[in-house]
């Protein structure tokens, strides 16, 4: 507010002059110039001040269920009561933002539809997910098809929410035409004065609008290209006067808005404790690598890896110094890895990597290369004690072991399992 108050400080100096200087005739052009760009500040302040209160908890919201999405997906495949607490107060949690959320100033009747709809989504999925923590283990065919139910009725809560947000960006543009129209009144309603007042008039007119209306064309083309979905688009402020500061204001909102864009959609494929690729992602880009694969006829491998006996390390320094050596279990992995290569936590201990342009035997390097560096490192307590892992990994090499992402993948488990059941602490190719 304390920018708009000193821009209006400084549009009424100026009008003072031009009427000292102008008498009469200017007065009036003065009057109808501070009324249009009144207007125009005031609409713009509102467009801006309605878009930052709406996309703000609206995207905690979406990040939230993303997050309890990704809860699910971790008790699904290493189910323990840690995993299902967190779902729990995750779901109490979405539900206290979804009662809060029917206190928002939106200004259309959509929006709150649209917030019912939303709601109304997750509660399916709450159910759907709430049904599926009671279901006995290990998981089914049914339980898998559940998990989708689950995830569709997810993806359609966040559908709906950014459906608010699509509805916002249309009452950006509309109030963006509105200014429009008030400019375009201004506009003809000085040039009938312009055309009965002396040349002075006219000389110093053209200053004055130049001074104030360009700039603010210049913000109004910016929030147009906001409202588009442009949100690299950055005015560069000519003066360093309210109207400057304003601009200046304008380009914090927007790095602010792509900053959140960037945030969410980094969350939705990341792992939340590791930052790792989530197990979603890994699929998509595992599909993308096999394509490119099938279609340049190059070499392609996935390695599966898994923790041995860490179920040893949460019964007996707790789950924090669990999700501790977890977080360095992923460090340690990406390090000694080539840079062309994808890894992910693809649920509880367990990681998958994507070796790109790798045969089976470049593969086999990689992963002894993975399980020297788990066996070297000794993972360090809290109270110092030295905590020593192996992994135990399973490789599978396309074509030969598949030849579709689901295929690759199954294969590396076999071998991971076979490895396990061999005694762990070992790697094992799936044509073995």
């Amino acid at each position: 507010m304390a920018p708009l108050s000193s821009l209006r400080d400084s549009l009424r100096l100026r009008l003072i002059l031009g009427i000292g200087i102008m008498l009469i005739p200017m007065l009036v052009t003065g009057i109808v110039y501070y009324y249009s760009f009144l207007r125009l500040t005031l609409a713009f302040q509102e467009v801006v001040e309605e878009a930052l209160e709406e996309s703000a908890p609206l995207s905690q919201m979406e990040l939230d269920i993303q997050e309890w999405r990704a809860a699910l997906h971790q008790h699904h495949h290493r189910q323990s009561p840690g995993r299902k607490n967190n779902f729990l107060a995750l779901t109490r949690h979405i539900e206290d933002a979804f009662i809060n959320a029917r206190s928002f100033p939106f200004s259309q009747e959509e929006e709150y539809v649209a917030l019912e709809k939303a709601r109304e989504s997750w509660e399916n999925a709450r159910r759907t997910g709430l049904a599926h923590l009671e279901s006995p283990s290990p998981p089914s065919v049914d339980f898998d098809a559940a998990l989708e139910t689950f995830d569709r009725q997810t993806d359609a809560a966040i559908g709906h929410l950014k459906t608010i947000h699509d509805l916002a960006q249309a009452e950006i543009v509309r109030m963006l035409k509105e200014m429009e129209n008030i400019k375009e009144w201004a506009s003809l309603s000085n040039i009938l004065l312009f055309l009965i007042s002396f040349g002075l008039v006219v000389a110093i007119g053209l200053i004055l609008a130049r001074s104030i209306l360009a700039p603010l064309g210049t913000l109004e083309a910016g929030a147009r290209q906001i409202a588009r979905g442009d949100l690299k688009y950055r005015l560069e402020p000519r003066s360093e006067d309210e109207l400057g500061k304003l601009m200046e204001a304008f380009n914090r909102m927007a790095e602010d808005l792509a900053t959140s864009q960037t945030a969410l959609k980094e969350l939705s494929v990341r792992d939340p404790l590791t930052g790792l690729l989530n197990h979603r992602e890994f699929f998509r880009l595992l599909g993308e690598e096999v394509k490119r694969a099938h279609r340049l006829n190059h070499p392609l491998s996935v390695l599966m890896c898994d923790l041995d006996f860490f179920k040893r390390v949460n019964d007996t320094y707790g789950h924090q110094t669990g999700d501790q050596v977890l977080l360095e279990a992923s460090a340690i992995l990406s390090k000694h890895l080539r840079q062309i290569d994808l890894i992910a936590r693809y649920g509880g201990e367990e990681f998958a990597a994507i070796l790109p342009e790798a045969d089976g035997r470049e593969a086999v390097v990689i992963a002894e290369r993975l399980h020297q560096a788990i066996q070297d490192n000794p993972f360090k307590t809290a109270t110092g004690d030295d905590i020593r892992l192996t992994i135990s990994i399973g490789v599978a090499v396309f074509p030969r072991d598949g030849e579709r992402a689901d295929a690759l993948v199954a294969s590396a488990d076999r071998a991971l399992y076979r490895a396990k059941e061999e005694g762990r602490n070992r790697i094992c190719r799936a044509s073995s």
